[in-house]
């Protein structure tokens, strides 16, 4: 499963297409495609100096959120991945200044007061609209809360804008498709199997010899 994620960047003022680990993806259970749930959240870390940057910019509200977490544990994949790269993702052993942000953008449906969705007569009809929330994962403070659909949406009820991109192999009922490994593993298996049998019929031949 590849993903990219497709936006318009603030800092470079321009749209990015950045690929992303699968695993910083959390979706809801019997999430089948990222375009018909209803939440989605990417999980990515963002060093100080950058939050300082988005904040500038006006990107994210312009709140104190310190150093980033010196007790964020690493999972087994990152300590893995690290180990393969050679990077250094313990938190604990860098220094303030270097300790990354956890944030967690999450592109959801809210019913927010004050920007309700209306019909013709413009009286609510409590359906909520999607948005973009990302909020510190340490904290729980909301650094940003910002409009997921297009301005010009003429249709009653504004269609969620996405940014991330799957590449699948082959669709599968879950939301992980299957990859060539899949598919390979029992060809795999097959293969060992005959290459067993060829060693064994071989030795049963020389045996009388």
């Amino acid at each position: 499963l590849g993903i990219k994620k497709v936006y318009w960047c603030p800092l470079r003022d321009r749209p990015v297409s950045e690929a992303i680990n699968p695993d910083k993806i959390i979706v809801s259970p019997g999430t089948v495609a990222i375009e018909s749930t209803a939440r989605v959240t990417h999980e990515f870390q963002a060093a100080p100096s950058l939050v300082k940057r988005m904040q500038f910019v006006g990107a994210w509200v312009d709140v104190d959120l310190g150093f980033g977490s010196s007790n964020a544990e690493t999972d087994e994949v990152d300590q893995q991945i690290g180990e393969i790269t050679g990077q250094d993702t313990d938190q604990a052993s860098r220094v303030d200044d270097e300790k990354e942000h956890t944030f967690y953008e999450t592109y959801c449906e809210l019913d927010l007061a004050g920007f309700e969705h209306v019909d013709e007569e413009g009286n609510p009809t409590g359906i909520p609209l999607p948005y973009k929330v990302t909020l510190h994962a340490d904290f729980g403070t909301i650094v940003e809360i910002r409009r997921a659909w297009r301005p010009d949406d003429a249709k009653p009820i504004p269609t969620a804008q996405i940014p991330f991109v799957t590449y699948n192999y082959i669709p599968f009922a879950d939301f992980y498709p299957l990859g060539l490994v899949h598919i390979l593993a029992n060809t795999n298996d097959a293969m060992t199997t005959i290459w067993r049998e060829v060693l064994d019929l071989g030795i049963f031949a020389n045996f009388p010899g």
